[in-house]
């Protein structure tokens, strides 16, 4: 009786500390949490690599250096973009993607729309929704710019997390949840349909490209004065370079429209959306890409337990005892290689820390009930 009471206790101690290190990895979430750290981690060193640069997606930096001549920096100077939608539209591309808000009134609006409205190319306009800050002046002039243009519009948010008891950390993860905007799809669906082979994403996870294998750029990266012509001895070929791709246009400023992703826990570097989103578009546009999945709460749990379980049994075997540090590196080396085969070849993330949290936790239910065994029998045949 004494067994079964003792490991009833050791069972229900094993749930208490696996319920309490997932409450506090889903709802104590610091920034740079130890879990999202180690995933990140496993995504700059380990998602896929294109032997060269993305063939059909390039981006067009819109940056200070480009606004040089103009009066001011934001909104961007829409004279500016009219003349780079018109440069892309000459040079055969199929679908420009741009990625501005354009939410106040400018002298040059005119100018703007008339090229969009003009272009040989798709189009596809970002949109800010009621839930943003926009104020309603703003809402009302973006409304009315992007009736005028006329073409397909999207949203331009990534995935978000509204909850009072989680601190984010900002880090960009996953793509928006169409759930959450049923009345606009997401601005990087749009660019990836009009570009003839969009795929519904099986999850909601960025699957991320690394830079390629003959260490060039992710996708091909202009400056918006190369689109221009400025400074350049002669004009770039602009026909050769991008004829027929998905070209995305956005800003590259120091002040705004940055971001950390997966790729900044190695040097923290910040990106431009304009590169998130890009990233996204090859996501859904790229057959061949697998996604990757992120556990729910039952994942979880299964694997904390068997974890806790594997530790509480070390815990109370003698032999695992003596060899105490050896058992605990050989299970973290274990867990290792079972992060990296599961991202590598299942496409999921293993919640690493958390199992190895719980093999700490189990282990040491174990020793506490092999310790008070050996207590518990050592009195009475003392006394006899």
């Amino acid at each position: 009786m004494g067994k079964r009471r003792r490991f009833w206790a050791s069972a229900w101690g094993i749930a208490a500390g696996t319920a309490g290190l997932l409450l506090a990895f889903f709802l104590v979430h610091l920034p740079h949490g130890p879990e999202h750290w180690s995933a990140d981690l496993r995504t700059a060193w380990l998602s896929d690599r294109l032997p060269s640069q993305h063939p059909r997606i390039a981006i067009v930096e819109v940056t200070e250096a480009t606004l040089r001549n103009s009066d001011y920096l934001s909104p961007v100077d829409r004279s500016v973009l009219a003349r780079i939608v018109r440069k892309l539209g000459d040079a055969g591309v199929k679908v420009i993607g741009l990625d501005f808000e354009l939410d106040r009134e400018t002298a040059k609006d005119t100018d703007l729309l008339q090229a969009i409205q003009g272009s040989r190319a798709q189009i596809i306009l970002g949109a800010l929704d009621e839930r943003s800050a926009l104020s309603a002046e703003r809402q009302k002039f973006q409304s009315r710019f992007l009736a005028d243009a006329d073409r397909p519009i999207g949203h331009l948010y990534y995935g978000e997390h509204y909850n009072p008891a989680v601190i984010g950390d900002q880090v960009i993860r996953e793509m928006a949840d169409p759930a959450e905007h049923p009345d606009l799809k997401s601005f990087a669906e749009l660019v990836a349909r009009a570009g003839g082979s969009y795929r519904a994403p099986a999850s909601l996870q960025i699957s991320w490209l690394r830079p390629p294998k003959d260490g060039r750029e992710t996708f091909l990266t202009l400056s918006g004065e190369d689109i221009l012509g400025r400074d350049l001895a002669s004009p770039l070929p602009l026909r050769d370079m991008l004829r027929g791709k998905i070209v995305l246009v956005g800003g590259n400023f120091p002040d705004r429209d940055q971001h950390l992703t997966p790729f900044s826990v190695l040097h923290g570097e910040r990106y431009p959306g304009v590169f998130v989103h890009s990233q996204i578009v090859a996501q859904l546009s790229d057959s061949e890409r697998r996604p990757i999945y992120a556990l729910g709460w039952p994942g979880w749990l299964i694997i904390v337990l068997i974890a806790a379980g594997g530790g509480f049994v070390a815990g109370t075997t003698s032999w695992a005892s003596e060899k105490h540090p050896w058992v605990e590196i050989a299970a973290v080396l274990c867990f290792i290689a079972l992060s990296i085969f599961t991202f590598k070849f299942g496409r999921f993330s293993f919640p690493f820390v958390a199992a190895v949290l719980g093999w700490g936790w189990g282990e040491m239910v174990g020793h506490l009930r092999q310790h008070g065994a050996a207590g518990g029998g050592g009195g009475p045949s003392g006394v006899g």
